[in-house]
């Protein structure tokens, strides 16, 4: 996202993946609030589904049960959304390296 602003700003911007492919190898779903799709326009394609409660359980085995009227947040698929955002940067005018580690800046 931050990225795509800048890029967006005219200011020679780069994003660096590690790998052959963002987004790859695959990650763990993810989970966004709802606020943040609102805020920044997110891609909603990656939404795999809506959370409205959830259990939580401590290290000490205490477990909360955590329910809300409203849709509270998303469970997305990381793959695709990585890949949304990169696609979104580059065509802002961001510059993709692939195969490519920060080491320092």
């Amino acid at each position: 996202m931050v990225a795509s602003i800048v890029a967006k700003k005219g200011f020679k911007t780069i994003l660096c993946e590690e790998h052959d492919t963002v987004g790859r190898p695959c990650h763990c779903t993810g989970k966004l609030s709802i606020h943040a799709f609102r805020e920044f326009n997110l891609p909603r394609d990656s939404i795999l589904n809506s959370v409205k409660a959830a259990k939580l359980y401590s290290p000490g085995g205490v477990e909360l049960d955590v329910k809300k009227d409203n849709v509270d947040s998303y469970i997305i698929d990381r793959e695709l959304f990585d890949s949304r955002l990169s696609d979104f940067a580059c065509c802002c005018g961001a510059d993709l390296f692939l195969r490519t580690r920060v080491y320092d800046v």
